[in-house]
């Protein structure tokens, strides 16, 4: 490979390609390329035709998608005190791994010199981790299995905010082990490293005898810049960082190439250019996108019937076929069960859904909602692997089964008292005055919050939960509202964090306080768990509750028979969860390209799930569209399913049980109160529930 070029192995590691004669670049054969960066994790081509313009970006699209940044897909490093970031600036540029703030990490970084004088510094740093773990004892690095730094820094746009990863990984083409690490920074934009998994006394001795692994000269590479060099190295392999410059002339161009494919015999795939037809790529069978179009999904259900809403909405969107791209939304549609358990479970997809909701706000600025994401980015519904498992355990400390069953007399007096009302004035409002005071009555109870307080927490819920579900215009004053929101919660439970280490109590929070120790967590971490508890226990259960409700009173005969046999509650509640579902979609995003069910799904590509298709299947469940209130194994995932299955399903069944209990043994007779027609709340695309439910006794 590269017989017509001058080659050089570089010390520890890489390999220089130089042109005796200036050439195009292009000459090289991509795949040649891609099989040399396996061996030498970098390489060095110089004395080729420089690459003006956007003629550098588009060589290196031929090797794998883009980074695109707010600014397009070339960052320019070249000194500018106007721009308040370390990258440009004359100083060093700690070690650091391009995944440390990005959920979906390069394959590439590629550079192209455009400028650079002898003497003025600035050699761009690489050390290559797998040659730093050959180096260190088996027993060693085994006790890192379950190390995770948390990484925080300012948020912009693609970089930044708190992002969690493993300390160790493997390299997605060679299977080797790496490391995951990125170092503190101290000036301009600080970056904090928190490790999770060890003590906090040995954070800094961790810390500083990584500093001295990584800068080991049989590791280590420092690359001088001549002007028209270009260098691509291996993001997976490698960290990287710059020696401080003497200088301000230097201008490097770098471009960070997402997707580098290879097939299981390890051959490289090309990139797949989307305006082009497939045939004339040699694309290894790669499946083609099946692409529908039609009525907008939101609108849909907006101008549903009431009654009808949950079968029209499934037949709709089976109407396009079992799975497709909705360009609409920029997202592909799953509708079968199988394939939803396959996305479910399946690593390739991250429960972080950050970049979706940057992508679908590009007039926002993102400074106005940073404290939301900051709070959303660190729940256990963002996490993935051991970091969600982390957090999810500790959560299921603060709402252990014996801790949850303990509230259900409590539940039971609270759903007799609301109901009340009805029993003296004969008709009330069900949604008002039982639907959405029930789980935040029981919530607040678990949390210790005073009734005072109780109003307050429902507002700011509603507020976050519409943002996060898609129900606004994402304007800069809705960003602010919520961000605003987001810090009122977040304060209140700092606080309550703060007297509860003081003065425990038999609450949620006191649990979570007892599990931090074990499980390393930072305050942050036990309050965005806390508000993710919070919010998605009150409004999506107050949403399930009135789906429920009226269900049982539209169908014929239902409560009938749910009076004369109440033994059947408990299945008519999940039965009636799979048939309208208050969270109509669940979503991930794929972290590298795959097949599913014949639709290509690539790195980046958003998967829906529709709650309402899969949990008709008929593969899966006898007569879908029918109400069966004794149905069997019912297997609907209306609280989702495999490791991110709602971790409060069970506390929301016991108030739909409790609730339906209370109901056939206090009103014989209950229905609908005539004239006055129950209105849906299709207040987003993700969820949906009801405005108004006028029942009588």
């Amino acid at each position: 490979m590269f017989k017509q070029f001058k080659t050089e192995v570089l010390s520890p590691f890489g390999m220089v390609v130089t042109s005796e004669s200036p050439c195009s670049i292009s000459s090289i054969n991509p795949d040649d390329l891609n099989k040399m960066m396996r061996k030498h994790r970098i390489l060095v081509f110089r004395g080729f035709e420089p690459m003006e313009g956007e003629a550098f970006p588009q060589w290196c699209s031929n090797h794998g998608k883009l980074l695109e940044w707010e600014f397009g897909t070339v960052n320019t490093l070249k000194v500018d005190p106007a721009k308040k970031n370390y990258l440009y600036t004359e100083s060093e540029v700690p070690m650091h791994w391009d995944g440390a703030f990005l959920h979906t990490p390069p394959h590439y970084i590629a550079f192209h010199c455009d400028d650079a004088n002898d003497g003025e510094g600035g050699a761009t740093t690489f050390c290559d981790t797998t040659a730093i773990l050959n180096k260190i004892p088996r027993e060693e690095i085994d006790s890192w299995e379950d190390i995770y730094a948390t990484y925080m820094t300012e948020k912009v746009i693609h970089y930044g905010g708190d992002f969690m990863s493993a300390i160790l990984g493997e390299h997605p083409v060679t299977g080797e082990r790496v490391l995951r690490y990125a170092e503190p920074v101290y000036d301009l934009n600080p970056v904090k490293v928190f490790l999770h998994g060890l003590p906090v006394e040995k954070h800094a001795a961790f810390i500083e005898k990584m500093r001295e692994r990584m800068y080991d000269p049989e590791v280590f590479y420092a690359h001088q810049w001549k002007t028209g060099d270009i260098v691509v190295a291996d993001n997976h392999a490698l960290l990287h960082g710059r020696e401080a410059l003497r200088s301000s002339g230097r201008t490097l161009r770098r471009v960070n190439i997402m997707t580098a494919d290879y097939d299981e015999a390890g051959n490289w795939i090309p990139p797949v250019d989307e305006d082009e037809d497939n045939s004339t790529h040699n694309m290894h069978d790669l499946a083609e996108k099946t692409v529908k179009k039609g009525q907008g999904l939101l609108d849909f259900k907006l101008h549903s019937d009431v009654a009808t809403f949950p079968q029209d909405f499934s037949k709709y969107i089976n109407s396009h076929g079992e799975i497709y791209h909705w360009p609409a939304g920029g997202f592909h549609m799953i509708t079968r069960y199988e394939d939803a358990k396959n996305v479910l479970t399946n690593k390739k997809f991250t429960a972080n859904r950050a970049t979706f909701f940057v992508q679908k706000m590009p007039d926002v600025d993102l400074n106005n909602i940073g404290d939301f994401f900051g709070i959303v980015a660190r729940m256990m519904v963002m996490s993935d692997g051991k970091v969600h498992g982390m957090r999810r355990r500790s959560a299921l400390q603060g709402i252990s089964r014996g801790f949850v069953e303990s509230f259900l007399p409590a539940i039971k007096q609270t759903v007799n008292k609301l109901l009340d009302p009805l029993e003296k004035n004969g008709e009330m409002e069900f949604v008002t005055e039982i639907a959405r005071v029930l789980p935040s009555s029981v919530l607040a109870d678990m949390f210790g919050i005073p009734e005072k307080d109780r109003e307050f927490f429902r507002k700011c819920s509603n507020i976050m939960t519409g943002f996060f579900g898609g129900s606004v215009d994402y304007t800069n004053e809705v960003a602010i509202e919520c961000n605003n929101a987001a810090i009122a919660i977040r304060d209140y439970f700092f606080d309550v964090i703060k007297e509860r280490r003081a003065n425990p109590q038999n609450d949620f929070l006191t649990h979570m306080l007892k599990a931090q120790e074990q499980y390393s967590l930072t305050d942050d971490e036990l309050v965005s768990q806390a508000t993710m508890m919070l919010v998605a226990g009150q409004v999506t259960t107050t949403d399930q509750i009135c789906n429920n409700i009226f269900l049982m009173l539209n169908e014929p005969g239902a409560y009938a028979k749910l009076k004369a046999n109440p033994e059947l509650i408990s299945s008519a509640n999940d039965e009636f969860t799979r048939i309208d579902p208050a969270v109509n979609f669940i979503f991930r995003v794929a972290t590298e390209r795959m097949v599913i069910n014949g639709q290509r799904i690539d790195a980046g590509d958003t998967v829906f799930i529709s709650g309402h298709t899969i949990n008709r299947d008929p593969e899966m469940f006898q007569s879908p569209d029918e109400i069966q209130l004794d149905r069997k194994r019912n297997r609907h995932m209306g609280f989702g399913h495999g490791p991110h299955l709602c971790i409060g399903a069970s506390l929301g069944r016991m108030q739909m049980d409790s609730l339906i209990e209370a109901m056939v043994s206090r009103f014989p007779d209950l229905h609908f109160t005539p004239g006055k027609t129950p209105e849906r709340d299709h207040y987003s695309l993700s969820f949906s529930g009801f405005k108004t439910i006028d029942i009588s006794k």
